[in-house]
Parts: structure tokens; C-alpha cells; sequence
């Protein structure tokens, strides 16, 4: 296994909907990287609140940088990851902006950043490394909560896919036995 399965399945989706279409991929690439300048705007609005013209200029460096708009032609798992960790990054702030307030609002953030963790780890290995941050962070923080929420989808996610291949090739594969 070179690569972990989660754009794998995201390109199993496209050719189950549409037929084995390349054109359909570089259509769900574009759209995956329209979400991610939307998310670079959310994300610069979170850390620096109240500028509008900074998330502006985030996304929009973001949104016309050249190596990203080449890559996006390629059939390559960057795209998707890229959209995946940006949305983990996203709710991932959100989380940490509400739990000090407790409530519904940071455990649902906790939840959705944790699935997007999950997400992405699937797709490229390393992302691992910054949910162990995040979820560090709440232990220490005393959000346990949130932190046990944010660790359950990637327990789930990351473990079923994790238990498949160590059963299937004999041997503890993570995600990929590449890396």
C-alpha cells in the first residue's frame, strides 16, 4: 500500500457517479479548490478578527497562486488534502475559540475537526502529526470533552481502515507502508 485510501475512494466516487471521466475529477478539483479559498478566508478571519482586508488578501494570494492552480490538472491526492486539512485547521480553531465557553458549539467543532483529521490522514499520513497537537492542546487545556471528541473519528476512521490492511497483508499497517 503506497498511499493511504482516502483519495483512492474520493476518485471511486467520481467514476461511480460520472463514468471513468477525467474531466469529471478536474471539475471536482476546481470545485475542491474553490472551498479551500473560501476556507483560507475563514481561517484568516479567525486569527485576525475584525480586518476585513486581510482574509480578502489571504484568499486571494491563496486563490491565484500559480503552483496550486497547475496542480489541480493532476491527479494528484494534494487537492483533496489540502481542502481536508485547511477544514480540519478551520474547525480545529473554532474548537478552540468555544471551549472555553463549554457548551454544544465546542464539542460539535471538536467532532468536525476530528473528522476531518480522520479524513485527511487517510489521504496523506501526515496530518497525524497535527491532531496529536490539537488533541494535546485540549488534554492540557482541560477540554476533555472536546478531546475525546476529537479523537473518536479518527479512532474509528484511521482504526477500521488500519485493522483491514494489518489483517489483509499480515503485518501493522497505519495507513500506508510507505513513509
Amino acid at each position: 500500500i503506497r498511499v493511504g485510501p482516502g483519495y483512492q475512494f474520493f476518485l471511486a466516487g467520481i467514476y461511480t457517479l460520472a463514468g471513468h471521466r477525467i474531466r469529471a475529477v478536474w471539475l471536482m478539483h476546481a470545485l475542491l479548490r474553490a472551498l479551500s479559498v473560501l476556507l483560507v478566508f475563514y481561517i484568516a478571519s479567525l486569527i485576525v478578527p475584525g480586518e476585513g482586508a486581510f482574509p480578502l488578501l489571504a484568499a486571494g494570494i491563496f486563490g491565484f497562486m500559480p503552483d496550486l492552480i497547475v496542480i489541480n490538472g493532476f491527479l494528484l491526492s494534494e487537492t483533496l488534502f489540502t481542502l481536508l486539512t485547511l477544514a480540519a485547521t478551520y474547525f480545529s480553531l473554532r474548537c478552540m475559540e468555544n471551549a472555553p465557553l463549554g457548551g454544544e458549539a465546542a464539542k460539535r467543532n471538536a467532532g468536525a475537526a476530528g473528522f476531518f483529521w480522520a479524513l485527511a490522514i487517510l489521504t496523506r499520513p501526515v496530518a497525524l502529526l497535527p491532531l496529536g497537537l490539537f488533541i494535546l492542546v485540549l488534554l492540557w487545556k482541560k477540554y476533555f470533552a472536546a478531546s475525546a471528541l476529537a479523537f473518536i473519528f479518527p479512532l474509528l476512521l484511521v482504526g477500521s481502515w488500519s485493522y483491514y490492511a494489518s489483517t489483509r497483508y499480515d503485518s501493522f499497517i497505519l495507513t500506508t507502508t510507505v513513509g
